[in-house]
């Protein structure tokens, strides 16, 4: 077995929804990780700066926190990001995918 001393060696497994290739490390959550804080870092942008446009989002916003949640899942329970919680999922859902109120 590798420890985590070894050199990474990285697997190219596709592509993903942006046409950018996708890569699976020997140590598998190290990737899970980083595309989880891309999502979540999207979340933050759409509801922000972005202004709702949903151009920067892996599709709809519901898409788009259906991937971050089969992400999240894909961890083991011992290896869930401390950063980001189901609940937080669930925030983001709930702020992403209803209509804003125009006051």
């Amino acid at each position: 077995m590798k420890s985590p001393q070894d050199p990474l060696t990285l697997t190219y497994i596709g592509d993903d929804s942006w046409s950018r290739p996708v890569y699976r490390a020997q140590f598998q959550h190290l990737w899970k990780d980083t595309d989880c804080g891309r999502l979540r870092c999207d979340c933050d942008y759409y509801l922000g700066y972005g202004n709702r446009n949903e151009d920067i989002l892996c599709g709809t916003p519901q898409e788009h926190i259906e991937c971050m949640k089969k992400r999240w899942l894909e961890f083991a329970d011992d290896e869930k990001p401390e950063w980001l919680t189901w609940e937080q999922i669930l925030e983001y859902e709930r702020q992403m995918c209803t209509t804003p109120d125009k006051t």
